[in-house]
């Protein structure tokens, strides 16, 4: 099987703006190397037939993109560590820990910013504020 990379393409298909949607270079899988993007059970995938094709139709706006300068990051670091794991800038927040099963190690709102909280070796997920992350402690 070809597990290059698939290149897509948009194409404008007629004066009233409305764009073709294709897939290129997706090789054995598709027999071909040239392909159309439709909907299967809401997923978008790949088919050999233009028939099929999803129509995209695309309009002007007034609205503004969104800028990536202005989105704010809320800062908190997880680490996993030696037998233990590392909280940064949650200060004031709840964090939780628990293991891969479920069951709650640890529980307390932050002090400062940089809080450890011993853990057992594996893998453990940390939530703070309800926001989990997934952390490997050695």
């Amino acid at each position: 099987m070809d597990t290059s990379e698939t290149a897509y393409k948009a194409d404008v298909a007629d004066a009233n703006d409305v764009l073709e949607g294709r897939a290129e270079n997706v090789g054995e899988l598709m027999g071909s190397t040239k392909g159309y993007v439709k909907f299967h059970n809401g997923i978008p995938v790949v088919t050999k037939e233009a028939s099929e094709a999803e129509v995209f139709v695309l309009a002007e706006t007034e609205e503004a993109p969104t800028a990536n300068e202005a989105i704010e990051a809320t800062g908190v670091q997880v680490i996993g560590g030696q037998g233990a794991v590392t909280v940064q800038g949650a200060a004031g927040k709840v964090i939780t820990v628990a293991n891969i099963l479920g069951q709650t190690i640890a529980n307390q709102v932050a002090a400062s910013d940089n809080v450890t909280i011993t853990a057992p070796a594996g893998v453990v997920v940390v939530a703070v504020e309800g926001e989990a992350t997934k952390v490997v402690v050695k």
